[in-house]
């Protein structure tokens, strides 16, 4: 997976303005900016994810998988073997700055942490198997009630990740992962439905 999208491989496309617009979201301290500050007429404009990434923004790159080939073929494995759909989004997120909130997802997470270092602190599920109706992500960004729920609490778990490392995150677990240290953080996280 290293190969098959690197740091520099990132940089690369977000120096020459190579991403496509449909498959990037630039998040950061749990809210999603708005597309009109850096799309027009369906292109990316120039310069416009660097500028954010470096006013602390997150580079979410949504399905990998319609990108890259070595994600394609990972993911026609996994479905035909579980019969389950899958996704790949990967994130960059500058150093001190956070992209999402506390939230949990309607489906396993892999999450494969390819550079830089991030500490996951996870929270047990506040529901048993949720679903849509139990303000599952993005709605649980902007939770005030969740964050309430969660303001001061010890997480059940803290997994510090380095490159090359790998966690298994069932449905439904709380976690706002954030860079450790000076991180170079590019994480990838594939989502298979469970």
């Amino acid at each position: 997976m290293d190969d098959a999208l690197s740091l520099k491989l990132v940089d690369d496309y977000i120096e020459t303005d190579c991403l496509l617009a449909g498959h990037v979201l630039l998040p950061r301290d749990g809210r999603t900016l708005e597309r009109d500050y850096y799309v027009s007429d369906g292109r990316l404009l120039p310069g416009k994810v660097r500028h954010y990434l470096d006013q602390g923004h997150t580079l979410s790159l949504r399905n990998l998988q319609d990108l890259f080939p070595f994600f394609r073929g990972v993911f026609r494995a996994i479905q035909r073997e579980t019969c389950y759909p899958c996704h790949a989004t990967g994130y960059l997120t500058p150093p001190g700055a956070r992209g999402l909130s506390w939230h949990w997802d309607l489906y396993t997470v892999v999450v494969a942490q390819i550079a830089g270092t991030k500490t996951w602190p996870l929270y047990r599920p506040q529901v048993t198997a949720p679903m849509r109706e139990h303000l599952s992500f993005p709605k649980t960004t902007t939770s005030a009630a969740l964050r309430d729920r969660l303001a001061g609490k010890k997480p059940d778990m803290v997994c510090a990740l380095a490159p090359g490392d790998t966690l298994w995150l069932p449905r439904g677990w709380i976690h706002h992962p954030r860079p450790r240290g000076r991180p170079r953080a590019c994480t990838s996280r594939s989502r298979c439905g469970n």
